[in-house]
C-alpha cells in the first residue's frame, strides 16, 4: 500500500521530516477551484526534496510546468483533482 500525504502550504526544508513514514507526497498547487497565484515559488523550495512527490493540480486551473521540474529526481508526475462544475 502506498501512503501519500497531501501538502497544501508553503514548504521549507525544516518542515519536512517524513522519510520512512510515507512513500510519497502530493504538493497541492490550488485552493478551492483556482491555482494559487505564485505557485512557481513552491518549486524553488522543493528542488532539494529526497522523498518522491507529485504535483496536485485542479481541473481547469492555470498551470505552466516549471522548466526544470522533470529533472528533479524525486518528481513522480501529477495528480489532477476534479471539481464539480455546478
Amino acid at each position: 500500500m502506498v501512503q501519500t500525504i497531501i501538502v497544501s502550504g508553503p514548504l521549507s526544508g525544516g518542515q519536512i521530516s517524513l522519510g520512512g513514514s510515507v512513500d510519497e507526497i502530493v504538493i497541492q498547487t490550488y485552493q478551492g477551484r483556482r491555482t494559487i497565484p505564485g505557485y512557481e515559488n513552491y518549486f524553488r523550495r522543493i528542488s532539494h526534496l529526497a522523498i518522491p512527490f507529485k504535483i496536485g493540480l485542479v481541473q481547469g486551473g492555470d498551470w505552466t510546468e516549471p522548466s526544470d521540474l522533470r529533472e528533479q529526481r524525486a518528481f513522480r508526475g501529477y495528480v489532477v483533482f476534479l471539481v464539480d462544475r455546478r
